[in-house]
């Protein structure tokens, strides 16, 4: 059999991809006309379950797959600059911030440490709300979302891989293709009755993620054949974020969670109580 994971090594274009999303979602967050830069995000997910489930299956089809190893490997990645990252909001946070604010970004910090900051925010605020302005680490919400995916992926694909049926690329992407579907219809029909859990946890995120797990294991032959053909779909693809990126109008028909006057209004008159005599 085959292997499943044919040529897998460096590729800068996913480079590329990562720095297009990084750009759409701070030119979202300091709210410089990219209304829907916040889908930035959801790029993200989709080159997380690339890279992972590629990585997983090379292993596995080598023999040389463990769990121990492959969570090592996420822990020396994504800790030394989650805490560096969350060590320096804190220090600029007891300068900074309020009493009750500060209490809660200690909170969503020891949220994260868990791996449940998605679980954290999607039970106190909005993406889009106002108080978001103050939520330092509200970015760590996605971070919680690949972490609770890491810990679901290898499980799953290390049981398919010990039955030799479900091994096979068919199977895995017909797996992933009914993960897909019925994350998608879930997400479909939470959005409208439930549109802050729909945006913050897993089972309505995990088709994102395993559009890149189904992209990884495609056959070589699905590849573009010339550069020319891999040029143009490499721009559609471009086009195809860039688009949404400047057409998609925020919740609450502003910059996301920047157009909150009402809400900047209350604030300042909490701070000017709590410093005025």
């Amino acid at each position: 059999m085959s292997p499943l994971i044919e040529d897998f090594r460096y590729r800068p274009e996913i480079d590329g991809l990562r720095a297009v999303a990084v750009m759409a979602v701070l030119l979202f967050h300091a709210g410089m006309g990219l209304t829907g830069g916040y889908i930035g995000v959801d790029v993200f997910f989709v080159i997380s379950g690339y890279l992972i489930t590629s990585l997983i299956l090379k292993d596995l089809d080598a023999g040389k797959f463990t769990f121990a190893n492959f969570w090592e490997r996420r822990i020396r990645r994504i800790m030394p600059a989650f805490f560096a990252a969350v060590l320096g909001t804190m220090l600029l946070g007891w300068v900074f911030m309020l009493t009750t604010d500060y209490a809660d970004l200690g909170r969503s910090a020891a949220m994260q440490a868990i791996c449940a900051a998605n679980i954290h925010f999607w039970l106190h605020l909005g993406y889009f709300a106002g108080a978001a302005e103050l939520k330092p680490l509200l970015h760590t919400w996605s971070l919680a979302v690949e972490e609770q995916f890491y810990m679901v992926v290898p499980l799953l694909l290390y049981g398919l891989f010990i039955v030799p049926l479900l091994r096979r690329r068919n199977t895995l992407l017909g797996i992933f293709a009914a993960g897909i579907i019925l994350s998608f219809s879930f997400s479909a029909y939470l959005l409208p009755r439930f549109p802050v859990a729909t945006f913050y946890l897993l089972p309505t995120r995990a088709w994102e993620l395993l559009l890149g797990s189904a992209v990884a294991i495609l056959p070589a032959s699905w590849s573009p054949k010339t550069k020319i053909s891999g040029e143009l779909w490499s721009t559609l693809g471009i086009i195809a974020i860039l688009v949404p990126c400047h057409r998609v109008i925020a919740a609450d028909g502003g910059l996301g969670g920047y157009g909150g006057g009402v809400w900047r209004k209350r604030r300042l008159l909490e701070i000017e109580r709590a410093f005025l005599p």
